[in-house]
């Protein structure tokens, strides 16, 4: 549940990242632009630096990519969960009395393999995580990079 809440949070504040560039591009790019565009000129004369654009795709791009990521967390890791309830289904099946010891000893060995799976999937889970949460925190440094640029250019 708490991998869950954390990719829940992730992906909202990678929504966020992405409506921030909204707000930036719409309110202080397009602005800027029209302010030191002259009457006449063509949009392909406006002066916008390459860096600013540059950080702004780059920006989006993480988002997009810790968006992804975190969706794709939430979305594998019911298979975790499919793996606890095998998990505790075979740990029944062992404690019953009906069953022989060779099928035990069969429910053990696919116990054993269901562990080991599960065991793999939530490092890789956990990894993913990380990479969506790193590439979280790139975009909003890129945010911070370009409003600073953009507050430089204006003052």
């Amino acid at each position: 549940e708490k991998y869950s809440s954390y990719s829940s949070e992730i992906i909202r504040l990678s929504l966020v990242g992405i409506a921030g560039y909204g707000f930036i591009i719409s309110n202080i790019l397009m602005k800027t632009l029209e302010l030191s565009n002259k009457p006449g000129d063509t949009i392909s004369k406006m002066s916008l630096p390459a860096s600013n654009f540059i950080i702004s795709v780059a920006g989006v791009a993480f988002f997009g990519i810790s968006l992804g990521l975190s969706l794709y967390h939430r979305f594998r890791i019911t298979s975790c969960l499919y793996d606890q309830i095998l998990i505790s289904r075979s740990l029944l099946r062992l404690k019953n009395s009906h069953w022989t010891e060779t099928e035990k000893d069969a429910e053990k060995q696919v116990l054993a393999k269901i562990r080991e799976c599960q065991k793999i999937e939530s490092r890789r889970y956990e990894n993913i995580l990380f990479w969506s949460g790193l590439f979280l925190f790139a975009g909003f440094f890129c945010i911070v990079i370009l409003f600073f640029l953009i507050l430089t250019d204006l003052f």
